[in-house]
């Protein structure tokens, strides 16, 4: 009682007002200006300024009126922020408590409640501690430690300090470790094609960071966020390093930590561990164990969401990369045909727009096959003659097309068709191509182009060809959802293979 009395002497002495929130209340809440100015945003009737002061007020977005309307509504908006309600998760839950509470105990200790407030701090450092969010706890020890100083309590003064230090020990190796993640993640926004530095800054890293954990891993104070940090740089770096063996393994250790810790065992955080088992799957070409990840981790992802898609995105490759046409068709369905799909970027739904032509083209469907998953759906003659719009952030879907043209136009023998695209092709090669970024896609396109210069002779293609495609066999391909510089719907080996098939006979 004696908390609860001291928190009423605050808030009475401060003569604490309405609390101004936007919420669904009677016809006088709705009928105000606040409310239709929230409503006119929500609904999307207010895209600018200017569209809002004009209904609500007749007048410029210059306007004193408006301008104070619209100071007072995100006011209210900011409030309303400390009413929403977590997720279903308990891990959520439990952060916007800690969170609240850590803010609740600085109202309270600068307003003079010094005993309840403590008592807040102490129970909020024991929740950040069980969730590992080290930046709450250092802020909770920091004002511990001083005011066990300031009330003369040595020993709490002492128990605080040195837990303070190994905190800050431990925060100082999160935020490295974060470091590193951004350092890796940087250079993929604006151009997504993997750099050959990286692999040695990605061991430099990983290095740096296990030499880290060793060294903590003696502290009294727990290394939640740190170790969870750690397993997503190691994935992070494996796949740079297309150790993808090892990747699977980082994705099985990930999960027992997940599993001995339930304060952390989000089912998102699992969807990162099946994300890890599908990529590493993907590049061992291992269906049967990408299947059973399928069936046992979908669940974890909100369905129609971009997650769920890129998941399914992964699964289609595989099942496409070992020749399993009709489990790709069905994956193809699940994603184009749900609801959501329309509110995926347009590159990823243009990417499944190439998925549909490739798929088409494996399972050998035409126009009249009514069972066909592309039938009714793709366009072949349409999809001939279009053009790619060639530009370096689209070259991988740029490739993709320029692939499945040449596989259509050889099954309709129009050499005349791949000749006009050879020229163009040529040009793109030389400004858009790097040898390093886009060495596979480099070696098979230049494939292409002998095959034309040889006039589509078998023999002399094959021949010719022959130093690229060892080339192609010796490199690994690597995929990540996010580089489209480096899509291979079809593997180029199978790819090359199919195309001399098609070729003709001396």
């Amino acid at each position: 009682m004696k908390k609860l009395q001291e928190i009423v002497r605050v808030i009475d002495r401060k003569r604490l007002k309405r609390i101004e929130i936007f919420n669904e209340g009677g016809p006088t809440q709705r009928n105000n200006l606040y409310y239709k100015f929230y409503k006119g945003i929500k609904e999307g009737r207010f895209k600018t300024d200017k569209e809002a002061a004009n209904e609500l007020f007749g007048c410029e977005p210059s306007d004193k009126k408006y301008l104070m309307l619209k100071s007072r509504v995100k006011s209210r908006l900011i409030n309303s922020l400390f009413f929403l309600e977590a997720n279903n998760s308990k891990y959520m839950q439990a952060y916007y408590r800690i969170n609240r509470n850590l803010i609740a105990s600085k109202i309270l200790i600068i307003n003079g409640a010094k005993n309840t407030s403590l008592s807040l701090y102490r129970s909020t450092l024991t929740e950040a501690i069980k969730y590992g969010l080290s930046d709450v706890a250092l802020e909770c020890l920091r004002t511990l430690r001083y005011q066990s100083a300031f009330l003369g309590r040595q020993k709490d003064f002492h128990r605080y300090n040195d837990q303070l230090k190994e905190c800050m020990q431990v925060y100082q190796a999160e935020l490295r470790a974060e470091e590193y993640m951004s350092l890796l993640t940087l250079p993929f926004v604006k151009s997504f094609a993997k750099k050959p530095e990286m692999k040695e800054d990605a061991e430099r890293y990983l290095r740096e960071i296990e030499e880290l954990r060793v060294a903590n891993k003696d502290l009294d104070f727990r290394l939640l966020n740190f170790d969870l940090l750690y397993f997503r740089l190691r994935a992070i770096c494996l796949q740079i390093l297309q150790d993808y063996d090892e990747l699977l393994h980082n994705a099985e250790e990930t999960e027992h930590f997940l599993d001995t810790n339930p304060p952390l065992a989000m089912p998102i955080r699992y969807g990162e561990c099946a994300f890890q088992r599908m990529i590493g799957l993907l590049h061992l070409g291992d269906y049967e164990g990408g299947k059973a990840i399928a069936t046992r981790s979908l669940h974890l992802f909100n369905e129609g969401s971009v997650n769920w898609a890129i998941f399914l995105e992964y699964y289609f490759l595989l099942c496409m990369h070992t020749g399993n046409y009709g489990k790709a068709s069905d994956i193809f369905r699940k994603v184009v045909e749900h609801p959501r799909f329309v509110h995926l970027d347009e590159n990823r739904r243009e990417k499944w727009r190439i998925f549909e032509g490739f798929l088409k083209y494996m399972m050998g469907a035409e126009e009249d096959n009514p069972e066909s998953v592309a039938a009714n759906r793709f366009n072949i003659w349409k999809f001939l003659n279009e053009v790619p719009i060639y530009s370096k952030d689209k070259r991988g879907l740029n490739i993709a097309i320029i692939v499945l043209q040449v596989l259509f136009l050889l099954d309709r023998q129009d050499y005349d068709g791949i000749i006009k695209r050879a020229e163009a092709l040529k040009v793109y090669c030389s400004r858009y191509l790097k040898r390093d970024e886009d060495f596979r896609s480099n070696c098979f396109l230049k494939m292409v182009l002998i095959m034309e210069k040889k006039d589509f002779d078998k023999e002399a293609t094959s021949r010719i060809a022959e130093k690229y495609f060892s080339k192609l066999k010796t490199s690994r391909f690597s995929y990540n959802s996010g580089s489209l510089a480096t899509l291979e719907i079809i593997p180029y080996e199978q790819l090359w293979l199919k195309i001399l098939d098609k070729l003709k006979d001396s």
